[in-house]
């Protein structure tokens, strides 16, 4: 088990030892997972592991209140397969201020890490990985006139709205 893993076992065990892994998005043994840094290029602290088969939509400034407005980047650790996952400022899903999607289509390989080092790249598609059939790409939908979702993240989740 990746020490990375490990960390996020403790981290979400003060959250409720009472709630199930995909109630609280973490991941289980063996599923891939988005693992949320701080600090950009998936440096720094680690504040959030959200995994692959989870489909819980995370208000962080309710669920979570330690990473919101924190987070920076990510990274992806596979096995993870045809997924769609929304960031967003806004902690209701709101397209009214930033937001951005990654998706993987195909299947990132199990242990391959693919890191998004800032959310804020730009409004074309940025593709991190396009190896074997997969690709992981990520679409930035700034807040004109002042784009700023680095550091802002306010929700994580399967759907755009709650």
């Amino acid at each position: 088990m990746s020490a990375l893993l490990m960390a996020s076992q403790h981290l979400f065990a003060q959250d409720n030892p009472s709630r199930q892994p995909s109630e609280i998005g973490r991941p289980v043994t063996g599923e891939g997972y988005f693992a949320f840094y701080e600090g950009h290029n998936a440096q720094g602290t680690c504040d959030l592991l959200y995994g692959a088969f989870a489909n819980v939509n995370l208000n962080l400034t309710s669920t979570h209140p330690g990473s919101n407005d924190r987070i920076s980047s990510v990274a992806l650790v596979g096995p993870i397969s045809d997924q769609k996952l929304w960031i967003a400022d806004n902690s209701s899903g709101n397209v009214n201020d930033d937001y951005a999607t990654i998706t993987v289509t195909g299947t990132l390989p199990a242990g391959t890490r693919v890191v998004i080092p800032s959310f804020q790249i730009g409004a074309a598609p940025g593709v991190f990985y396009n190896q074997n059939g997969c690709t992981v790409t990520l679409v930035y939908y700034p807040d004109f006139p002042s784009p700023n979702l680095d550091g802002k993240v306010s929700r994580i989740g399967r759907t755009q709205y709650n």
